[in-house]
Formats: structure tokens, C-alpha cells, sequence
């Protein structure tokens, strides 16, 4: 999620303090093998090219017009979940669950203060294949079925006690199950992990680490490293990890470290498959300080990947400017897409200190239907992309008309689009635009 004024006030609220101490780390990412595949991204932004389409990256393309009803009202989704069959979308304090084409079937779970219910939803966490969703609560996690049934209480621990970091979350590949927790944003914990191994009751069985963190770890303890108000300024941050499960494989990327490792279902480790080469680096302190100085963006900064048949597409940014890239896994060809942005800043209340962000979205030219960009706001272990688009965006920017008279590779999803825009409303559900991967 990106963050808002509304996360950093709520950030600010949750402060506290404690104590931990240091311990030397292994990352577990050792690997026997030597056939680590390298990509110059640096050397490849010279290989411009105008247009990238969704139809070289997904096999199909369906437009998906939520139901509106007075009991699946939908604000924002925070998280979504497909299946050949389902959707379930997730929000603060509501899982609704929608048939393929949109139709609104039951909510999920009951918000409330019993045992089989949830008061707040920190995360969920949707596994299409076993049609149930775990809940992050702030008591534990719960498990309910697709049909809004409870199916058990998973774990008791509270979340304070599972996590550090104020936005961490479980996830969930080939019947395992991870916590990924981000760097401390309140009072370190005695363990820096990013990445754990648990049970089917939310208990550690296996540690991972961010390798770009091992010699820090005594600095990590510091104060002033620490989020409070007097050292706010010097606050050490992440985003999240970023993930891929392509073809039933679940890689990830550790925030700031340029190798790209894959998961040995046999061995329980990661093993690094992509060594990426950005350039020039900027210092740790400057890559992590959660307020980010206007010299950062001076750097090749990689935001997130996203892997399909033939493609791996990094989102990597610079200055002012975002760059869509495309590598080729067959002959290691990269082409480059380059949008002018800009860098969002926001004066943090009550202090003299600026959140600068770069205004970023990872979007392919719809050449499947038209009509507009396809931005991927979520990536599924099922093997699809989701856009998420609200009724406003869509009257507003498209032309129905020329939406008509518009080449496309599906003229059956084109016209579906044109009926959907004749007849939405602003104060409809979202529309998903869902890409099944080749």
C-alpha cells in the first residue's frame, strides 16, 4: 500500500520504546549452483522503445464491474483474490466475496469482538487454491472459508508480539506459509528477519534475512534510529518485498540489494537465480531514511519486478522520470519505456520535515481491449494481474466513441468495455481489469 498522511499520523500515534540486542545473521541464501543469470539494467535504459504492450506479457483479458448493493458498497481494496471461479476483495473491516463476473455472493466473516469474528484487519491473506482467507487482527490470526464461514483460529499471538514493523503481513506459496516483516518503524525487536518460515499455527520454523542488513545491525539499535519525534529525521525505513510467483515458483527481491532469489521447496531456502546491475548506489542511510533527501532520486532506484513466460519487467525510477523495463529471458534483449513523473512532496505535520515519494505505477498499453493503460496493482499466486479502476477515472478518461472505432487484438472484450462505460455510474464498484498471465 502507498503510504498516506493518514498512515504516517497513525505511525506517529503507535510509538513506544523497548530494548534488543545484537546477534550475527546468516541470510540463508546460499545457493549451489553458479548459474546466476546477470542483468545490466543500467546499460539497457539506453534501448528506448514507445509503446509496450499487455498482449506480449498476458494470454486474455476480462472486465470485471463489481455489484453494487446496499451490503458490497466497496471504498478502496486493500487486497484481492482470484480464482477460476471467485473474487474476494479486502478492506478495513470488510472481505467481500464476488462470483468470476462480478456478482456479489456473501461477506466474509463478521466484524465484531467474538471469537469467531474480527475487530480490525491488519492484512489478509487469500489462498485461492484452498478457497479460504487469513486475517491479520491486531489478537491473532483467523481463518474463514470463501463462503464467510469461520474455519479457525490460526494463532493467538497478538501482532505486536509476531511483528515489528507497522505494515507487515503473512503470504502463502505451495503450502507454506511466511511472515515478511519490514524494518522496525517503533522500537527494534531482538531479530531483524525479513522473512520467516511458519506453521500452520503462525509459529517461526525458519529465519531469513535481508543480507544488506547483517553489518548494520548494531546501528539498527541505535536511538536515533529509532522512530520517535526527536529523531524522526533519521528513521530507517523499507518498502515491502517485493514477490513474484510465476509459474509456480515464488521469488523475491529483499528491499535495496540488487539479486533476485528463488525459494527450494526441497531445502526450505532461497537461492539466487538474478543478479541485477544498477549503477552507481546511493549510501545506506540515504537509500533507508524513511524521509528521503531530494539527492536520493538521483540514483537508479528498482522498485519492484514482475515475471512472466517470456519477460521479467523491473520498475525503476530516476530524478523525475520512471522507466517500464523489459528483459527478455530467451535472448537477454532489453527494451525501455520512459514516462516523465514527478516527485510528491508532503510536509510532515508539526515538523519542518518533508516526505518525498516518486509518483510511480507499473502500466503496460492496453492493446487487448483499449481504453486505457493497464496499471498492476496486484499481482496473484493464482497467475493473474489486477486493475483496479474506479468509475470516475474511466468516464473521465475515456472516449466511448473512439473506444468504438479502436484497434484491439479482442474486439469481444472492446465492446464489453463500451457497454460497461455506457452504463456505469460514479458511485458504482470498481471495475477490475484481470490478466491471466502467459
Amino acid at each position: 500500500m502507498h503510504k498516506t498522511m493518514n498512515m504516517l499520523l497513525i505511525l506517529i500515534a503507535m510509538i513506544s520504546t523497548g530494548s534488543c540486542s545484537y546477534k550475527d545473521k546468516d541470510t540463508n541464501t546460499k545457493s549451489e549452483s553458479s548459474q546466476i543469470v546477470d542483468i545490466d539494467i543500467e546499460k539497457g535504459l539506453k534501448q528506448e522503445i514507445g509503446v509496450l504492450n499487455l498482449s506480449d506479457a498476458v494470454s486474455s483479458l476480462e472486465i470485471v464491474p463489481l455489484e453494487f448493493t446496499d451490503k458490497s458498497a466497496i471504498k478502496d481494496i486493500y487486497n484481492i483474490g482470484i480464482t477460476e471461479n471467485d473474487i474476494v476483495t479486502t478492506s478495513y473491516r470488510q472481505l467481500l466475496h464476488f462470483s468470476k463476473d462480478g456478482k456479489f455472493l456473501n461477506e466474509i466473516g463478521r466484524f465484531g469482538n467474538g471469537p469467531e469474528e474480527y475487530s480490525n484487519t491488519y492484512y489478509c491473506m487469500i489462498r485461492g487454491n484452498h478457497k479460504d482467507v487469513y486475517i491479520l487482527t491486531g489478537q491473532g490470526v483467523k481463518a474463514f472459508n470463501f463462503d464467510g464461514r469461520f474455519k479457525r483460529e490460526a494463532s493467538k499471538q497478538k501482532y505486536a508480539d509476531m511483528f515489528s514493523g507497522f505494515e507487515s503481513k503473512p503470504l502463502y506459496f505451495s503450502n507454506h506459509f511466511f511472515l515478511h516483516d519490514k524494518l522496525p518503524l517503533d522500537s527494534p525487536k531482538n531479530d531483524f528477519w525479513s522473512l520467516a518460515l511458519v506453521d500452520s499455527a503462525f509459529n517461526i520454523q525458519k529465519k531469513f534475512y535481508n543480507p544488506d542488513y547483517i553489518d548494520r545491525y548494531p546501528d539498527m539499535l541505535k536511538e536515533e534510529n529509532r522512530l520517535n519525534h526527536s529523531y524522526l529525521k533519521n528513521h530507517w525505513a523499507e518498502h515491502f518485498l517485493n514477490d513474484s510467483y510465476y509459474d509456480n515458483t515464488f521469488k523475491i527481491k529483499y528491499y535495496g540489494v540488487d539479486t533476485i532469489y528463488q525459494f527450494n521447496d526441497e531445502k526450505l531456502r532461497f537461492d539466487p537465480i538474478y543478479s541485477l546491475s544498477f549503477g552507481e548506489r546511493p549510501a545506506f542511510e540515504m537509500a533507508h531514511s524513511w524521509i528521503k533527501e531530494p539527492a536520493f532520486f538521483k540514483y537508479l532506484w528498482v522498485y519492484d519486478f514482475y515475471e512472466v513466460k517470456d519477460f521479467i519487467y523491473f520498475l525503476a525510477g530516476k530524478g523525475d522520470v520512471v522507466y517500464t523495463i523489459r528483459y527478455n529471458k530467451r535472448n537477454r534483449e532489453i527494451k525501455v519505456r520512459k514516462d516523465k513523473s514527478k516527485i510528491r512532496e508532503t510536509l510532515f505535520p508539526g515538523t519542518n520535515l518533508t516526505y518525498r515519494r516518486l509518483n510511480r505505477e507499473f502500466k503496460l498499453t492496453n492493446d487487448i481491449s483499449g481504453g486505457v493503460d493497464f496499471v498492476v496493482d496486484y499481482k496473484t499466486p493464482e497467475g493473474y494481474w489486477v486493475s483496479v479502476c474506479q468509475p470516475s477515472d474511466l468516464l473521465k478518461k475515456i472516449n466511448i466513441e473512439e473506444l468504438k472505432k479502436s484497434e484491439v487484438k479482442d474486439r469481444a472484450a472492446r465492446d464489453k468495455l463500451v457497454k460497461i462505460l455506457t452504463n456505469l455510474s460514479e458511485d458504482d464498484n470498481p471495475v477490475l481489469f484481470i490478466a491471466k498471465l502467459k
